[in-house]
């Protein structure tokens, strides 16, 4: 089975559904995990230049930990817009080419407003992705992709109908979430 999840930043995806992640990976699943934005605005003592290379290196770091590959849509922080045309083409450039079973991605109405943006721009183009005629660089995917999200960082408004036991793969979701959050602990 081939699974995408689709994360706002280089750290959403470790935090909300790293087990998730690594069970299926542990399981035989290739799993492809994509950060929309870069992460370039959340540290006090990094410049942005400096903070999306080491965000960058954190989240492959992260998804080497579960067997999964790592792509950046290279957004900045706060600038995701869903109906933004080059972010678009490069989602569904990316859905065509992973062919996921299945996409994970940030819950609507969640409390951030790139989570929110991301949330919208994967529910859209999981359904553009399947168009023949919609010219990106990568041919079209005949799939319409079912959709699942995962849990907001604070669980407020969200209300999960699917649970997956991450028992097994516990150490592994804890390890990714070590590699990808140094930068994060710089400036708490």
């Amino acid at each position: 089975m081939q699974v995408l999840a689709g994360g706002a930043h280089p750290d959403d995806l470790e935090i909300m559904c790293g087990g998730t992640l690594a069970r299926f990976s542990d399981e035989g699943h290739h799993v492809a995990m994509c950060n929309v934005s870069n992460g370039d605005c959340g540290s006090f003592e990094s410049t942005s230049e400096e903070l999306v290379t080491i965000r960058a290196s954190e989240a492959s770091a992260a998804a080497a930990v579960i067997n999964a590959t790592h792509k950046s849509l290279g957004m900045g922080d706060g600038q995701i817009r869903s109906s933004g045309p080059a972010v678009q083409e490069q989602l569904i450039d990316l859905i065509r080419a992973v062919q996921p079973d299945i996409i994970i991605t940030h819950s609507s109405g969640d409390y951030m407003v790139d989570h929110n943006e991301v949330s919208q721009l994967v529910f859209d183009c999981s359904f553009l992705a399947s168009l023949p005629l919609l010219k990106t660089t990568v041919t079209g995917y005949a799939k319409v992709t079912p959709l699942y999200y995962m849990e907001t960082e604070t669980g407020v408004g969200f209300h999960p109908q699917e649970y997956v036991d991450i028992t097994g793969t516990f150490a592994l979701r804890v390890g990714a979430l070590g590699r990808c959050t140094a930068s994060r602990r710089l400036h708490q």
